[in-house]
């Protein structure tokens, strides 16, 4: 049993890890071997769980992933999973949207020497504008355009934090992906979608993607789990989680979703054995 397992032990070191504060630490990402820095405290998540920190998404990925991808990163954070995209689509192109300045640096940094990497300091929604940001600033990852998001409390009682953290209230950009791919001119092969409950407003604004273009979806599901559902659905995609079990409701959806189309996706699916 590891660390991050047992609760006593978190329940100690966690508060005096928050205390001390070591700040910012360099470790060597899991899965490409590069320096890869971050906070000590704010994201732990990355060091504490190590490898075991998604694994089997990390895994699906790799087989989903071609070389020459064009890949859209919708909630970037401090660029963990960006740089894992790079080195799948060494000859592609990563777009990667995070409209938190609180992660923006990290993000900056670590992907700083990848060339296939363009970051867009904006969020997602179904609108081009402007929206309310709520950042919290214990990991980062539970920032959100939801007001009271329910994981961000969640997280906050696993990291055993007493001190009052204020949530803080910014105006941010907002792009709509069917806008976007225009400006752009870039068509996506897949897109990963880590939003923290903006997951449907996100798919209500790629419509025309989803009818035409049909790219890979890995969806972190919070919020709508039956509108998403319903949609996804109804322009023909196959719903699985990352051991590849197949999804027929949407009562089974929960957090890390993937989504390959019936037609446009044959061969994946059946390589994966899905169909």
């Amino acid at each position: 049993m590891q660390l991050h397992q047992i609760r006593l032990l978190r329940q100690f070191f966690l508060p005096l890890l928050y205390k001390v504060n070591p700040g910012d630490i360099t470790i060597h990402h899991h899965w490409t071997g590069e320096q890869f820095i971050l906070h000590s405290f704010k994201h732990k998540g990355y060091w504490f769980h190590g490898k075991n920190r998604e694994r089997k998404t990390m895994e699906l990925f790799a087989k989903l992933i071609r070389e020459n991808d064009t890949i859209f990163d919708i909630g970037g954070h401090i660029g963990y999973v960006t740089i894992y995209f790079s080195s799948l689509a060494k000859g592609g192109k990563i777009y990667v949207f995070e409209p938190a300045y609180s992660n923006l640096p990290y993000l900056k940094y670590n992907v700083k020497s990848k060339e296939n990497i363009t970051i867009i300091e904006k969020g997602v929604w179904n609108f081009n504008g402007e929206l309310k940001l709520y950042i919290e600033h214990i990991t980062g990852q539970n920032s959100s355009f939801i007001k009271d998001f329910y994981p961000y409390l969640e997280t906050k009682k696993n990291a055993f934090c007493k001190e009052k953290e204020k949530i803080e209230e910014v105006l941010v950009k907002v792009v709509k992906l069917d806008d976007f791919i225009q400006q752009v001119n870039a068509v996506p092969n897949l897109l990963k979608i880590d939003a923290e409950g903006s997951e449907y407003e996100i798919i209500q604004g790629m419509l025309n993607i989803l009818e035409k273009t049909r790219p890979i979806l890995m969806i972190e599901i919070r919020y709508n789990h039956k509108k998403i559902y319903d949609i996804m659905k109804e322009k023909g995609y196959i719903i699985f989680d990352p051991t590849l079990k197949i999804i027929n409701n949407y009562e089974q959806l929960f957090m890390n979703t993937f989504f390959l189309h019936r037609e446009a996706h044959f061969r994946l699916l059946s390589e994966l054995k899905i169909l």
